[in-house]
């Protein structure tokens, strides 16, 4: 049985992983692509299609780091038509995010600031969906962020978390221990920070069950509460709405 520290809380504390994230910022839309082969901008399409956006709406990403998904979201709809507040602890990240949306001439629609995930600078009910991508794992309270996500979101807004995982299937299991433990930390020696590397495939050896994660979702305040396994189930989508 896991920890309670295992179930609810980030390996390492939040100071060490700003720094962490802040050192890999340059690298790290790159080592996704490669680590993921290519598939990362399939699973945020997987994503956003679950938050069913639409024009005139306000939305979180909550722990935007380079702004790749807000990047999909804002992309739904004509420049300026919905908003996307980028939220961000790493300010490495959001300078990274900063000039990929300015290139993208999607600045009308996305804002970004540096802010803590589990303390979101909202009113109650303010915004219509919250999405998160690779960041609840590594938050020092997990089902407390996803109390904030709820918090904000107005009456059936809904949230969307994409998340890494272990496959349950014991065959595909093996493929992903060979891929992750040889693979992944020569590819992240070579191009940026391998201990960061490193502490990915723990966390995501450490985080809990799905089962676990979408009760976290049900005792937030979330109704229709389901989860979506992807790519074998190396990544999952867990979504809820909020309830009225």
């Amino acid at each position: 049985m896991k920890s309670q520290l295992s179930e609810q809380q980030a390996l390492i504390p939040p100071d060490e992983n700003r720094r962490m994230f802040d050192g890999i910022a340059r690298r790290y839309d790159l080592l996704n692509t490669i680590i993921s082969l290519g598939r990362d901008h399939v699973w945020r399409r997987e994503a956003v299609d679950r938050l069913q956006v639409r024009a005139g709406g306000q939305y979180v990403d909550a722990g935007c780091g380079t702004g790749a998904l807000s990047l999909a979201l804002a992309r739904r709809c004509p420049a300026g038509a919905l908003t996307v507040h980028g939220l961000d602890f790493s300010a490495a990240m959001l300078q990274e995010g900063g000039r990929r949306i300015t290139q993208a001439g999607l600045a009308a629609s996305i804002t970004l600031q540096q802010g803590d995930a589990l303390a979101l600078p909202f009113a109650n009910g303010s915004m219509d969906g919250v999405i998160s991508g690779f960041v609840l794992r590594n938050l020092s309270n997990r089902p407390a962020a996803l109390v904030e996500w709820c918090r904000v979101l107005r009456p059936g807004g809904r949230c969307v978390v994409l998340e890494l995982a272990v496959p349950e299937s014991w065959l595909m299991r093996g493929g992903y221990r060979i891929f992750t433990r040889l693979v992944v930390p020569g590819l992240a020696w070579l191009l940026s920070q391998r201990q960061a590397y490193v502490y990915l495939l723990d966390s995501i050896q450490a985080f809990p069950a799905p089962a676990v994660v979408c009760q976290w979702f049900e005792q937030a305040g979330f109704t229709d509460v389901q989860t979506t396994p992807l790519t074998f189930g190396s990544v999952r989508i867990y979504q809820g709405t909020k309830g009225g």
